[in-house]
């Protein structure tokens, strides 16, 4: 574990030598306590991180090893975390900022007023993490160009441009960028940082969409037929699925008390647009209706989410990525159609075939 600190700098938990000290008596043994800090400025001079150790060698009875090292344990994190000292450069960095508190100013430096206005933003889990991960690419940028020294109250339309189009996005990546900083730099102009929101004054390139691809309804029947002898849970997902005509954050956010099976009937909250969320009653079509039961038997909850863990009733809602993960692991990384028909890639291999029609939808 490792907790990050200023400008990208962060520090590992603290260990100590001997490990047993709190029963070791040995006094010809090399007390300390030790961690690896971490600052991306000298990330290619220590690599593997900065080893921070405060030795306590000087104190000649346990008892005082023992005390010197529970202050160490107590000091070190204040340290780090609250005086801002960094043990590469033996200096202090500024005060370290608490989001909370909107404690943020223009004469903060650009990455640390970044991340920081990015955990003020609202939004669902997902949007927020595309946010952090824009940012963390931003600030990455931001070191690449030696631009790290600037303060956010320094930061201008033409820098901020020159960075973001230094990152060579795609088309589409630029426009969900744009988007994201939208709302960082309202944040920033609320906190009396900047003036303008340089990120509005970009303009959002022209996106062309691909067509997805689709399977064809034979390989869809042979994809359920393979998961119905391998792994039931997902057969039944995927049937449910594929009659539903709803997407899987959709399905997945499905109750016990949405459902009606003497109706065939179930109530999901559907996404129209930004913010704007309506219910929908849908169908349960006959071919999904034997599943749909199979699943309602072992509700012990109204409260239950239809799909949980294993992709059975639950309390817990879980999201739609780890869908994403099991097609990739059951479906694509083990599967492939040769000659129109499924086959497992580890055995095409064993025969030598190495051509074949991978799955990518």
């Amino acid at each position: 574990m490792s907790t990050k600190l200023l400008h990208g700098c962060s520090y590992t938990d603290l260990w100590v030598t001997p490990e047993n000290w709190k029963k070791n008596n040995d006094l010809t043994l090399d007390w300390k306590v030790e961690c690896k800090f971490y600052d991306p400025e000298f990330k290619q001079k220590y690599p593997d991180g900065f080893r921070f150790r405060r030795r306590v060698n000087k104190f000649k009875t346990i008892k005082d090893r023992r005390e010197s090292i529970k202050c160490l344990l107590e000091d070190i994190p204040v340290l780090f975390e609250q005086e801002g000292y960094n043990p590469i450069t033996k200096e202090f960095m500024m005060k370290l900022y608490d989001a909370s508190l909107n404690d943020i100013n223009s004469e903060m430096k650009i990455i640390d007023a970044f991340q920081i206005a990015r955990t003020l933003i609202a939004g669902s889990e997902k949007h927020l993490n595309q946010v952090r991960i824009a940012v963390n690419r931003f600030e990455k940028q931001v070191r690449h160009l030696k631009l790290s020294h600037l303060t956010i109250g320094e930061l201008n339309y033409a820098t901020f441009y020159n960075i973001i189009n230094s990152l060579s996005l795609k088309n589409s990546y630029f426009n969900k960028f744009r988007m994201y900083f939208m709302s960082i730099f309202k944040v920033l102009i609320k906190n009396q940082c900047v003036k303008e929101n340089f990120a509005s004054m970009l303009d959002k390139r022209v996106e062309v969409k691909s067509i997805r691809k689709t399977f064809e309804i034979n390989k869809i029947w042979q994809i359920l037929d393979y998961l119905q002898e391998n792994n039931y849970e997902f057969f039944r997902y995927a049937t449910i699925f594929f009659y539903s005509g709803t997407r899987s954050t959709e399905l997945l956010s499905i109750q016990a008390k949405h459902v009606r099976l003497d109706q065939q009937e179930y109530d999901v909250l559907i996404k129209k647009r930004a913010n704007c969320y309506d219910w929908e009653t849908k169908v349960i079509l006959k071919d999904a209706l034997p599943y749909w039961r199979e699943l309602m038997m072992d509700v012990k909850s109204k409260e239950d989410f239809i799909f949980s863990k294993k992709l059975q009733p639950g309390k817990e809602q879980i999201r739609s990525a780890q869908i994403t993960r099991r097609w990739s692991t059951h479906i694509k990384d083990k599967l492939t159609f040769y000659n129109g028909v499924l086959c497992k890639i580890e055995d095409l291999k064993k025969e030598g075939i190495r051509k074949h029609e991978s799955i990518t939808e």
